[in-house]
């Protein structure tokens, strides 16, 4: 039986266990979660811990790797500008590459043929968040998806993985597995490769960071599976 992973939500101030309850009941085996959880929860779900950094400079994002990189299991960098980016695609603590929602702030930020190859060499990860497609409206969804789609097509170029989370922050920004697979349709992503999008690459992901920080994480006493195949 395939484990299905989010490995972005962002609960609001008090919506934690409501956020993470609803995941679990749309047939999610683990979330990562941003922002403070608790260490161990009444909830049959794995919880990963997440943070999102927002750099405004490359020399900012080293400063706060250094901070948090073993602090957290995984570790995302929204890529604002090209300093940004360029840094965080090639530095080996970043897990995953994110793009701003701003349209006008993306199209001089999204993901190119440099930082892709960059990437492609330490093994950061694309993702996609639904939450950005859920809540568009009609004109801005239209231009959202063809900027996405040049971004796919970069990332497929060098071999990049690719993981579809929500992003959500509340539970009305959560879908079923199958209801996420089934709107990126918008991107022209076939089922297959949604599905690993959705399983197995997150799941090494998460596995392979697991392992890195096993000691360390088991005497912080943070929640966790032996297995997020």
């Amino acid at each position: 039986m395939k484990k299905y992973f989010d490995l972005h939500i962002s609960p609001r101030l008090g919506e934690v266990e409501k956020l993470i309850t609803e995941a679990k009941h749309l047939g999610y085996s683990c979330v990562a979660s941003t922002g403070n959880i608790r260490s161990e929860t009444s909830i049959d779900i794995d919880v990963a811990t997440r943070v999102d950094l927002e750099p405004r400079r490359g020399s900012d994002l080293l400063e706060q790797l250094k901070k948090v990189r073993g602090k957290f299991e995984i570790v995302a960098v929204k890529c604002t500008n090209k300093d940004v980016a360029r840094q965080a695609a090639k530095d080996h603590r970043v897990d995953i590459l994110l793009f701003p929602e701003d349209l006008n702030i993306r199209r001089n930020a999204r993901l190119d043929t440099q930082e892709a190859q960059l990437a492609s060499e330490v093994g950061s990860c694309y993702e996609i968040n639904a939450s950005e497609l859920l809540f568009s409206g009609e004109n801005r969804l239209s231009r959202l998806t063809n900027v996405i789609k040049r971004e796919l097509e970069v990332a497929r170029r060098f071999d990049i993985p690719i993981i579809i989370s929500s992003g959500a922050s509340t539970s009305m920004g959560l879908r079923e597995p199958k209801a996420l697979a089934a709107m990126t349709f918008l991107l022209d992503i076939s089922e297959e490769a949604v599905v690993e999008m959705q399983t197995t690459t997150p799941g090494q992901l998460l596995r392979k960071n697991r392992s890195k920080l096993s000691e360390e994480y088991v005497s912080l006493g943070v929640k966790r599976v032996t297995d997020a195949s």
